[in-house]
């Protein structure tokens, strides 16, 4: 307590003391510096003087008028508040405390409040001298409560103002003290109590007692230290250390004591509950360890710069901005000795650290005799397996020997298995902070192969090796750890998802060079990742895979191929890339790849780029300049970038398609369009459609090369030189890369190739190319797997019929332009078929019909004589309406043959693919005209021959129908036609010969003849209008009989096996069969007459008619009856009625009524 004129030191004599202060006071860690602390001087007491600020000190309590805690009541204090005193009108004064604001408030007859707002009635005060130079304070007469015998002062035993005393000696008589002398007064008296109260704890103040021994320290700064001092000594004697901590910490208050104990009432949690945008804070730890042992700590909360560790004064860890929103533990190795930690603190708002703890981590080092020896090794160096922290194991390990391990990991710290066999990291071996709290440092041994999913998941890791023989890496397996190094070997190719994601201290790694892929988010949320170089084969980087990597900026390798959604997304944040080119080589952008990269002021588009598709708001908002390298307009089924940004972006397209930018629905919005000169672009890549006008060439030499879905057409006269040129083709996916010219000179200078996909392996392709190649030229992109190339030997069938008439070439061979050829692959994927270097180069880009020359290959057999197998000589589609002849070509098509008729059919032959024709009778080539090239598969012209109508007597009639059998997965088909101008024997000109199938899978169908000749076309005078079908099965099954296409009234299929005739013109028809071949079974047909099938029974009008689930019998009086084919009866009924429906599951039924019989199918 302070009495008049002197200061009453406050010390707490029975504050708790540390129980290590003896180490302490003999390590020189206590201050010396309070030895000469003197208690500060009391001011000089002043005279009140209107509008002037003072400090009211009450003599007969020798306190300070304040305010308690809360600040609502008016107390005594050690030390005050400010107050200004101020006349009030009509008399008496105002009392307002300075750093508040507020008023001292006569709330009632007892009590005075500190009030917020003025009441005149309640916050007027009557201030006088008295005779030994002091003050007395009461209610200003006629105010609420006035007593002229009460007084505001202090009763005994109380520190609260009082506003009702009466005169008692000094207890109502106040002096004033000048507010500035006042100020300096009450914060040097905090400080010297403060300093007074930490002496003992062990604690450095000498920082402290310089602020207080400084004559020019100012009154902020010295309340600051105070307030740090008494926040100091509470969290030193309060703070609860976990179980495990091994050694005394002393937590020692910093300069700008923003850190504070979670509660008063004692924690484990020291947080900083705000900081503004330009404070530090730093929390310091001093601790003496005897031995090597761990720091370790929790931290969470948010920051808004980095925060860092230090030990002994150096910076041993940095605590990112994001990282620490999610709750981590940290450790720092120490050696023997004194050691002061500091976590510094910058611009955070709610860092809270807790669990601070230092624990004996000495090492042991255990030498196995035999696998599973590791419990009984152990116990040779401790009492207890739970008593390891660091542990090193050399030897064989068995599966005993990793139970132990997991009876100990709980408390384990480090792990060195350097020194073992040890090949595979299980999954879920170390998961868990809950079961491996402490574990943050494993040593992994050369030889580990596999690590598996989620083996050091969410667990303090912070330190791992990884092994030149590590071949894979499981799902998640370090996910949620703080590891700073992954640099992974050149073997380590097989990784899976999500790898290091949340990884948030993960700065530096790297992958194998032949990596070709990283999988989706595997280093997502790697805020810090920096120093990282893309593999130089990589193709695919997949969705979010480097997602909030902010820390980074990526060089695209020129192999990329796919950039999957968000992929980079939210990377590139610190400005160190501002031009974002996407290499050429990459064909697809995921949706918001980009986004958030506001970094980037500038991007690339590579000349593949054709179509935002899935790509939406690919690009950053912070983009100012687009360039869009395609040849053609890139589509826009998606926005490429925020709409709200397009006005604000200059586009540079190739000069050529700047009108058509601007006309352009969508890209027409952004604020500038510009050509540029092409001739800096060295390779067009075109995956959709080109056409070139007349007065557009693409300027320069360049090399052209063109996708599945991409196509090239050159129109007008003037030609155009390129460089290479190459053109995909994929038959098993109809997509093939296009091109013709309408132009003379269009010349490829350099090389000339088609990249050709066989989709499936052992499957024979039928190929053509539109230039020579060299068979041994033919090669695999990747390696050599086994292949066979083919020639059909239409001589070989002219003389000995189809069998034998596949030869294989030679590696010399050269196959001409036009010349099919089949081919066949042992594995899967893209080949590389040149062109020869001769004359043939300019086939593909000239503007002259290709004649191809065909073999007469004469036969005594019309259906043997004059084979070829040709080619589409264009890469175009080509119309067969507008070849030289009408002869019907045959093609594959999957696992079996189609003919198609240059008459009947609407059909255009894909580029590269061969077909069979037979060469008719005065016919020696078969040519193109140019006419027939076309872009699409869709027939654009059916000018040609095409079938004659009828005469008014009906002669010169055509009669088509298609037959197919199918088995449910595969069909055929077979054509019939009746023309009574043709020949009822094979014609090259109109017939086609059936070639069979060598798949089992794949059900026969076709027409033969009295000679046994089986047709796939087969058309024919009418005669008596049956045909005899053959039927090939080559497995048993149900099958089913259809017309896809028909020009005939009725067409009656006959089925002799089960004799049942049905009519295809009205319903299919259903069968069983074994396998085999049937020739004998089936006879088609066709005629207007009637036949007694499915027909109304015109004998007393009875009239019988199959339909879908039954038979409908109707005209009858009288029994009906229904039986099966083999003579069973199954239904039937005795009735007036005329009508009557028979529900029955399909097949073939006799139906007896009204004396007439008749044969039915339901279907």
């Amino acid at each position: 307590m302070l009495s008049l004129g002197k200061l009453q030191a406050h010390k707490n004599k029975n504050m708790k003391k540390h129980f290590v202060l003896s180490l302490l006071a003999g390590l020189g860690w206590l201050s010396s510096v309070g030895a000469e602390r003197v208690a500060p001087t009391f001011p000089e007491f002043v005279n009140l003087e209107n509008g002037k600020d003072y400090y009211f000190y009450n003599v007969g309590s020798g306190k300070f008028l304040s305010t308690n805690e809360e600040g609502r009541e008016a107390y005594f204090g050690d030390t005050g508040l400010r107050a200004k005193v101020a006349s009030i009108e009509g008399g008496g004064y105002s009392v307002m405390f300075t750093s508040t604001g507020k008023y001292l408030d006569r709330w009632g007859s007892s009590t005075l409040y500190v009030n917020q707002n003025f009441s005149n009635n309640e916050c007027v005060w009557s201030i006088a001298s008295t005779d030994n130079d002091s003050y007395t304070i009461q209610t200003a007469p006629g105010k609420y409560c006035y007593d002229a015998l009460k007084f505001v002062g202090w009763k005994s035993g109380d520190n609260k103002v009082y506003p009702d005393c009466t005169a008692d000696g000094t207890n109502i008589e106040w002096k004033l003290i000048d507010g500035d002398a006042g100020d300096m007064y009450c914060a040097r008296l905090r400080l010297y109590n403060a300093l007074e109260a930490m002496e003992g704890l062990g604690c450095n103040i000498d920082k402290f007692e310089e602020i207080y021994a400084d004559a020019e320290s100012s009154v902020d700064e010295i309340n600051n230290a105070a307030t740090i001092l008494d926040n100091g000594r509470n969290v030193t004697s309060k703070y609860q250390f976990p179980d495990w901590n091994d050694y005394p910490i002393l937590l020692e208050p910093s300069i700008d004591g923003k850190w504070k104990l979670y509660n008063s009432g004692g924690s484990n949690t020291m947080y900083i509950s705000s900081l503004a945008t330009d404070e530090s804070s730093v929390l310091t730890a001093t601790v003496v360890v005897d031995q090597d042992a761990t720091l370790c700590f929790d931290l969470y909360g948010s920051t808004g710069k980095d925060m860092y560790l230090k030990v002994d004064g150096d910076t041993v860890r940095s605590l990112g901005i994001k990282q620490i929103q999610y709750k981590k533990r940290y450790f720092q190795e120490l050696k023997s000795g004194k050691h002061v930690i500091e976590w510094c603190a910058n611009n955070s708002y709610g860092v809270t650290i807790c669990d601070i703890g230092v624990e004996r981590t000495p090492l042991i080092t255990v030498n196995l005799l035999e696998p599973g020896s590791l419990g009984t090794e152990i116990l040779y160096n401790v009492d207890h397996v739970k008593d390891v922290r660091r542990l090193k194991i050399n030897g064989s390990m068995n599966d005993d020997d990793w139970r132990i391990i997991e009876m100990m990991k709980g408390n384990l710290f480090a792990l060195d298995l350097s020194g073992t066999d040890v090949e595979v990291i299980t999954e879920s071996r170390f998961y868990g902070s809950s079961n491996c709290p402490f574990l943050h440092a494993v040593l992994l041994p050369e030889g580990l192969k596999t690590i598996e999913s989620y083996a050091f998941r969410d667990i303090s890791l912070d330190s791992i090796n990884f092994p030149q023989s590590l071949e894979k890496i499981g799902y998640r397996a370090f996910e949620s750890t703080n590891i700073t190094k992954a640099l992974l070997p050149d073997k380590c190719l097989n990784l899976e998802t999500e790898i290091f994601r949340d990884c948030y201290y993960l700065e530096y790694s790297c992958l194998p060079d032949d990596l070709t892929e990283i999988p989706n988010a595997m280093y997502r949320s790697c805020y810090r990742l920096k120093t990282f170089k893309l593999p130089s084969k990589l193709k695919n980087v997949t969705y979010y895979a480097f997602y909030d990597c902010y820390s980074t900026a990526f060089d695209l390798p020129e192999s990329l191929t796919d950039i999957g959604t968000h992929a980079f997304c939210r990377t590139n944040q610190f400005g160190e890339k501002d031009s974002l080119i996407i290499p050429k080589s990459v064909v697809s952008i995921g949706d918001n790849a980009f986004l958030y990269c506001n970094n980037y002021i500038y991007a690339e588009m590579p000349v593949a780029y054709y179509n935002v598709n899935g790509g939406s708001n690919c690009l950053p908002t912070s983009i100012k300049t687009l360039r869009l390298n395609c040849p053609t307009v890139v589509k826009h089924s998606n926005r490429i970038i925020d709409d709200n940004c397009r006005s604000n972006i200059t586009l540079q397209v190739p000069s050529f398609l700047v009108n058509s930018y601007k006309l352009d629905e969508y890209w027409y919005e952004f604020g500038a369009i510009e050509g540029f000169d092409t001739d800096e672009i060295d390779e067009w890549v075109l995956n959709s459609d080109l056409v070139l006008g007349a007065r557009e060439r693409l300027n320069g030499t360049p090399s052209v090369v063109i996708n599945t879905g991409g196509s090239l057409k050159i129109n007008g006269t003037d030609g155009m030189p390129i460089n290479n040129m190459s053109m995909q083709s994929d038959p098993d996916n109809n997509a093939y890369g296009r091109m013709f010219s309408n132009a003379d000179k269009v010349t490829v200078n350099g090389d000339l190739l088609i990249r050709f996909r066989a989709g499936s392996a052992n499957k024979w392709y039928f190929l053509s190319l539109p230039y020579n190649v060299k068979v041994s030229d033919i090669v695999f992109t990747n390696n050599n797997p086994k292949h066979a190339i083919r020639y059909y030997d239409g001589a070989n069938r002219a003389a000995n019929g189809a069998n034998g008439s596949w030869k294989n070439f030679e590696e010399d061979d050269i196959i001409p332009a036009g010349t099919g050829f089949i081919f066949q692959v042992s594995e899967a994927g893209w080949w590389k078929i040149p062109a020869q270097a001769d004359e043939s180069k300019a086939y593909l880009t000239s503007n002259k019909m290709f004649v191809k020359a065909l073999a007469a290959n004469e036969s005594a057999n019309a259906s043997d004589k004059g084979w070829n197998l040709v080619g589409n000589p264009y890469q175009s589609w080509y119309n067969i309406h507008k070849l030289n002849f009408t002869a019907p070509i045959t093609v594959r098509e999957n696992n079996n043959y189609a003919a198609y008729s240059v008459i009947d059919d609407d059909y255009a032959i894909a580029p590269n693919q061969a077909f069979f024709v037979q060469c008719p009778e005065g016919i020696t080539d078969i040519s193109f005209p140019l006419d027939g090239r076309q872009m699409t598969s869709v027939i654009e012209s059916q000018t040609g021959a095409k079938p004659r109508t009828a005469d008014a007597d009906g002669a010169g009639m055509r009669v088509l129908t298609d037959i197919t059998v199918s088995n449910g997965v595969n069909t055929d088909r077979t054509r019939v036609v009746f023309n009574e101008s043709a020949s009822a024997e094979y014609e090259i000109s109109c017939d086609a010969s059936k070639f069979m199938s060598e798949s089992s899978d794949v059900p026969q169908i076709y027409s033969y003849d009295e000679d046994g000749i089986k047709y796939a076309i087969n058309e024919r005078p009418q005669g008596n209008g049956v045909v005899r079908l053959g039927f090939v099965a080559g497995e048993s099954g149900y099958f089913t009989i259809s017309l896809t296409r028909n020009m005939a009234e009725k067409v009656l299929l006959l089925d002799k096996e089960n004799d049942v005739t049905v009519d295809l013109a009205s319903q299919d028809y259903g069968f069983m069969s074994d396998a085999g071949t049937f020739e004998n079974r089936f006879e088609l047909v066709l005629r207007g007459e009637t036949t007694g099938i499915d027909e109304t029974l015109n004998a007393d009008g009875v009239t019988v008619v199959p339909v879908k689930g039954g038979i409908d019998v109707s005209g009858v009086n009288g029994t009906v009856e229904v039986y099966s084919v083999s003579g069973v009866k199954v239904a039937g009924c005795e009735s007036d009625e005329t009508d009557r429906f028979f529900s029955l599951p399909k097949g073939g039924y006799v139906v007896k009524a009204g004396g007439q019989s008749v044969k039915v199918v339901v279907m």
